[in-house]
């Protein structure tokens, strides 16, 4: 399958993985086998980031082998504020 994305729509794509990424592993307790396919797959989608023009916001560490979030954009910072409030209220309130 081929997908064509506009600069703005993989921009757009880079928030949504960070934040799917991000919830997979904001309470990551050792290492959980399910992840793993969709960490590889984040891997796959931030490594075109160059190819898109925006090098800029993914950045490849070497010294671990994978690329990662350069730079967090304000359109998903709100949601991060949310989901973190969210994952900070003690089980059973609301």
């Amino acid at each position: 399958m081929q997908i064509k994305l506009s600069t703005d729509e993989y921009r757009q794509l880079v928030d949504i993985l960070y934040l799917a990424d991000w919830m997979l592993t904001a309470r990551k307790v050792g290492d959980d086998p399910r992840v793993e396919a969709y960490h590889q797959l984040v891997q796959k989608l931030y490594a075109r980031a160059q190819e898109m023009g925006l090098s800029h916001l993914i950045e490849y560490a070497e010294e671990f082998d994978q690329y990662s979030r350069r730079v967090i954009s304000k359109p998903i910072r709100p949601f991060m504020n949310s989901l973190t409030n969210m994952m900070m209220k003690p089980s059973g309130m609301s």
